[in-house]
């Protein structure tokens, strides 16, 4: 802000320099009275200054104004009107031409040379004409009778002022000063020689015929005219740039002549003198400018009609389209050179020849009469699609699009209209075609195709008096590879699904896919219907293999569910829907199997729906609700943790457990919201535990393998801050089989909670596919044994056998071991007997609201938690 303060300062004194000497130098000049002189440069100067620097730099214009008066001993009064009034002139110039006339540098238009000439030049120098004199008479240093003489010298010297020195200036200050190519400024030099010279020889030199008197006016007068004559003809060849520096020396030749009593208008009396050079001047500037500007404008028209004209032509070449006209005998008049590339003749071969010569024999007379409908009918616009023959002999397909010309009768004289070139979206409507029946990713029947092979398979079967069978396939769970690994990785499982599909089929079956990883089998060729069960068993042991896709080892699963013709239904709609019930069933059997329809499944189909339904409900309306479960010590019993399960609080079916409901969640991504709502509750209950002095209790929360993902540490962070829990008395558990896919970024994931103070335990262990190899890369705290192995630990030695091996696995990896399902005394003290940490169970506490867990186990636990919480926990 002070910098730019100060160069606004520096500015105003360099101006109040440059206008203080141009006042003197204006002075000096002086013919009648010491301040009324032919041209004033400080008025040109200052309005310059204002339209180049803008209004603040008044301030300048004044203060050079007052010490030029001051200069030439005029009282101070005196000096500071003459100032104002400068001053005044300037800044009504000024907003004359910028605020009323809209001006606009650098004056290459007749509307800125005129709005210079009459609002400026004639207008707002009325006001420094009328106050200098009026100060002048006031002050005493002027006789009233010389007012009017004064007031009307000194408005025509301020105005040619104006006209003379603004011009330069604003031409000038835009550009560099000196021309940068040679050639113009070979050019400038010579104008500016050719109109010194004769300026000087028409005010200057005079005195070359001082022997022939007579001569003399002859010469002066000739002269004058041929300045004048090669001032207007710069004008009309140049623009204001070069007539603004040839004005301003004209300008000041002729007043130094005249001054010193030579030139044409050196007569015996000054004030005629005067006169006659300002008429002079002013007639000489005000044509050079106008000239000069009209001259500009048509530049700047021929130079727009001929971009334009480009323009047109770029826009026309550089387009698909070309352009073409045929006059009343439908023949080519003119065509853009676009067409070559469409027809591969060049426009001149075309001329003079019919569109019909370029069509084949047989689609002639569609063009035929195409052409002559818009001829004698004078359509507003029409369009046609046929082949023409190409330069090279090939057909292409053209889209022609036409509408009428008219003449001065309003009748149509000919056609114009522009053609494309489709040949290539023909060949893609006709692939999109042929494409419209093909799943674009696995290359099997889509939807409308298999139900037109559905519907020929029925008539078929029902005319040949036999069954057929329809199979509904659905991979299993994967929407977790396709969330984990990316959809990129998904569809390349899905290529190679769909081919180990069609390897199991024959000729006459038929296999689609319906979206997403649902797929559809035809078999036709049934004898009974254990060939359906055959098939379905052949599809499961061929999806089950592993696959290797892009660096990943994948392993999948199928469901599959089985309709028969006629007994499940007599149409394709209802075999599919009944095939997708028992699919739906297979999945709730625990996937990997098939399942044969029967009419029991539409009511389980209808309920899963219902279900579905009210679960998307159910968030909102606050139906969920968190219980927990006590987690032990074994050894001593004592209370450790607790577990956070979901229940949902039907409106009709009552309390469910998340066995019911959460595969549902899963497989329509309702888990997201739900997981997150669970998280949050957590969070909020172990703050309220933390308040109540359980802070020493731990929380363990379950994670969906749907969330696990790169956004769950956000949601993890936004649960902690909004709830203010503390995260080192939080326990994550996740399912181990979500691990196991995408392994690098599971691992980054697992690393980041952990970073935060959150324990980390896998849930279910042993039940997946478990990689041993992997516990060490994770960031592991837990393991928990599944309640399948502890159920049996009694009377199975391999359930003994595995959970003594998790058991000294956790232990040489330093992790805890909890065992799930704690049912009997008999199983806790084998327990005990392997050396497992903790459990939890029935037998150890039931999962309750967080009120009733607060006053059964939390209350209770209370005074021995605090004896022992000293003590280290057996391992």
């Amino acid at each position: 802000m002070h910098s730019q303060r100060y160069k606004r300062f520096l500015t105003c004194l360099a101006l109040a320099g440059v206008y203080y000497l141009s006042g003197k130098m204006g002075l000096a000049l002086a013919f009648i009275y010491p301040t009324a002189t032919t041209i004033w440069p400080p008025s040109g100067i200052a309005l310059a200054a204002l339209l180049l620097l803008g209004w603040r730099c008044l301030p300048g214009i004044a203060l050079g104004a007052l010490l030029v008066n001051l200069g030439i001993g005029n009282p101070w009064p005196v000096a500071l009107g003459i100032a104002a009034g400068n001053a005044l002139e300037a800044l009504t110039a000024y907003l004359l031409l910028i605020r009323v006339c809209r001006f606009r540098n650098p004056m290459e238009r007749m509307r800125d040379v005129l709005a210079l000439v009459f609002p400026a030049a004639l207008g707002a120098t009325l006001v420094s004409a009328v106050l200098g004199p009026l100060c002048l008479g006031l002050g005493g240093d002027m006789a009233w009778s010389q007012y009017f003489d004064v007031l009307l010298i000194w408005w025509v010297g301020d105005g040619l002022g104006i006209l003379v020195v603004t011009p330069f200036l604003l031409t000038w200050a835009r550009r560099p000063f000196w021309p940068t190519q040679p050639r113009e400024r070979l050019e400038l030099i010579t104008l500016v020689g050719m109109v010194t010279l004769l300026a000087l020889l028409v005010f200057e030199l005079p005195s070359l015929f001082e022997h022939w008197p007579k001569l003399q006016p002859i010469y002066l007068y000739t002269l004058s005219y041929a300045l004048f004559a090669l001032l207007i003809w710069i004008a009309i060849r140049h623009r204001p740039r070069e007539i603004g520096l040839l004005n301003l020396i004209l300008a000041g030749i002729a007043v130094w002549g005249t001054v010193c009593g030579m030139g044409p208008f050196a007569t015996a009396s000054t004030a005629q003198s005067m006169l006659l050079l300002q008429g002079f001047l002013a007639v000489m500037v005000v044509t050079s400018l106008s000239l000069a500007a009209a001259n500009s404008e048509r530049l700047h028209t021929e130079w727009r009609l001929l971009a334009s004209e480009q323009r047109f032509r770029d826009v026309v070449n550089a387009a698909g389209e070309y352009v073409w006209e045929v006059d009343g005998d439908l023949r080519y008049r003119y065509l853009s050179e676009r067409v070559e590339t469409a027809l591969g003749y060049p426009p001149q071969a075309l001329l003079g020849r019919q569109p019909l010569d370029l069509v084949p024999a047989a689609e002639r007379q569609q063009l035929r009469d195409w052409l002559g409908e818009l001829r004698r009918r004078g359509w507003g616009s029409a369009s046609l699609e046929l082949r023409m023959l190409r330069g090279d002999g090939e057909l292409a397909w053209q889209r022609l699009s036409a509408m009428p010309i008219r003449g001065a009768g309003n009748e149509v004289v000919g056609l114009r209209g522009t053609g494309l070139d489709i040949t290539e979206r023909k060949r893609a409507q006709d692939h999109i075609e042929r494409l419209a029946t093909r799943d674009p990713l696995t290359g099997l029947a889509n939807r409308p195709l298999l139900l037109d092979r559905l519907q020929h398979a029925i008539h078929a079967a029902r005319r040949k008096r036999r069954r057929l069978a329809l199979l509904c396939i659905d991979l299993d769970r994967f929407k977790t590879i396709n969330d984990s690994l990316g959809h990129p990785i998904g569809d390349e499982l899905l290529k190679a699904v769909a081919l180990r599909l069609q390897d199991c089929l024959s000729q006459e079956d038929s296999v689609a896919r319906l979206g997403g990883d649902e797929f559809v089998v035809i078999l036709e060729e049934m004898h009974s219907v254990a060939d359906a069960g055959l098939l379905a068993r052949r599809l499961l042991a061929a999806v089950d293999r592993p696959y290797q896709v892009d660096g990943h080892t994948l392993n999948s699963t199928c469901s599959i569910g089985i309709s028969l013709y006629p007994n499940d239904g007599e149409d394709g709609q209802t075999l599919l829907r009944n095939a997708d019930a028992a699919l739906y069933h297979a999945k709730g059997l625990g996937r990997n199997n098939y399942q044969f329809f029967s009419p029991q499944l539409s009511e389980r189909a209808l309920e899963r729906l219902r279900l579905e339904n009210d679960l998307r409900l159910a968030l909102e309306r606050g139906e969920f609700e968190l219980w927990y479960q006590p987690q032990r010590e074994l050894e001593s019993g004592r209370l450790v943790a607790a577990e956070a399960l979901l229940r949902w609080h039907h409106p009709e079916r009552g309390l469910l457990a998340p066995g019911v409901f959460m595969a549902i969640a899963e497989e329509t991504g309702l888990i997201q919201p739900i997981g997150e709502w669970v998280l949050r509750q957590a969070c909020h209950q172990q703050r309220q535990w933390s308040e109540q002095g359980f802070d020493w209790l731990r929380l363990a929360v379950n994670l969906s393998v749907v969330q696990f993902n790169g956004a769950l540490e956000q949601r993890v962070q936004a649960a902690l801050r909004d709830s203010g829990a503390d995260p080192r008395r939080l326990e994550f558990e996740i399912i181990e089989s979500a691990l196991l896919q995408n392994t690098g970024e599971n691992i980054r994931i697992l690393r980041r909670l952990s970073a935060l103070g959150s324990g980390l335990a896998i849930d279910d262990f042993g039940t997946g596919y478990s990689a041993l190899s992997y516990l060490k890369r994770f960031p592991i705290d837990a393991l928990k044994i599944d309640r399948s192995f502890v159920r049996d630990l009694r009377v199975s030695a391999d359930d003994a056998a595995i959970i003594g091996a998790i058991i000294a696995l956790a232990h040489s990896l330093d992790l805890r071991v909890v065992a799930e399902g704690v049912e009997t005394q008999e199983q806790l003290h084998k327990l005990r007997e392997l050396g497992c940490c903790d459990g939890q169970g029935h037998l150890l506490g039931g999962a309750c609201p967080a009120a009733e867990f607060t006053q059964r186990f939390l209350s209770t636990m209370a005074v021995e938690h605090e004896v022992a919480r000293s003590a280290p926990s057996p391992r």
